[in-house]
């Protein structure tokens, strides 16, 4: 997910960067649903959503409404027209159906790649508490290992002075054993 949102422009893009491209976007894939119709005869309004999910991916969501909305004005244009009316009554529904399915699938689009981006802070702020935590733990065990040394220096008797330095010691091993499991990244 990191990989696909790394190729993914920065965002906010400058107004003419995210509007002259989702522009280009919807002409290429608008010629090739009319190349599609031009070959088979079969209207294939389906291959104008590839553009509205691209426009969403990359773009903010004012782009994206401006695709799918541009992709509806380029096929209502290119509709055999029937006594002058804009939208002939056979193409009523699945004109409507695209416009509402690209609208939706721009909404969702756009919600996907907020939640990616929002997965990937969260992810970006574990790993730092994460690193934090090992810090202040390593910290610590340097702490409680010099309290126990300190202790063990002003002690006359052998006996515990010793005791408190096998303490310091396990607590030294017990710190290094923290760094060796910690993960890499």
């Amino acid at each position: 997910m990191e990989k696909l949102l790394a190729w993914l422009a920065e965002r906010p893009q400058p107004l003419i960067v995210r509007y002259g491209t989702t522009t280009i976007i919807v002409a290429i894939c608008f010629a090739v649903l009319r190349l599609v119709q031009l070959q088979s005869g079969v209207d294939s309004f389906f291959l104008m959503y590839p553009a509205v999910l691209l426009g969403a991916l990359l773009f903010d969501r004012g782009s994206v409404f401006f695709t799918a909305l541009l992709s509806t004005v380029l096929i209502v244009i290119f509709l055999p027209r029937q006594g002058g009316v804009i939208i002939p009554p056979s193409y009523w529904s699945p004109v409507t159906l695209f416009l509402l399915i690209g609208l939706a699938l721009a909404a969702l689009s756009e919600a996907l790649r907020k939640g990616w981006e929002r997965a990937i802070e969260a992810e970006r702020a574990k790993d730092l508490l994460y690193r934090e935590l090992r810090h202040r733990t390593k910290n610590d065990l340097a702490m409680a290992v010099s309290v126990l040394n300190l202790q063990a220096r002003t002690q006359i008797k052998l006996e515990i002075r010793q005791a408190l330095a096998d303490a310091a010691s396990r607590l030294h091993v017990l710190s290094k054993a923290h760094e060796q499991v910690e993960p890499t990244d």
